[in-house]
């Protein structure tokens, strides 16, 4: 994440426990995915849709 955000860079961040508006400031361009529980619980499904969402986005951050 620190990377893709000095690089300017839109990113799909996965969290697990800590709730992405913990670990993300508004100027990283992070499209969050969040499971209280384990990583592996978030599908593919909702991997794919934040992409597409990414993609398709003019905003900086979008949490969700």
């Amino acid at each position: 994440m620190q990377v893709a955000n000095a690089l300017d860079t839109k990113i799909i961040s996965l969290f697990v426990k800590l709730n992405p508006e913990m670990q993300l400031t508004v100027s990283c361009k992070s499209f969050p995915l969040f499971d209280p529980i384990n990583v592996n619980n978030i599908s593919v499904e909702d991997v794919v849709q934040k992409y597409t969402a990414a993609t398709n986005s003019d905003h900086n951050h979008l949490l969700s």
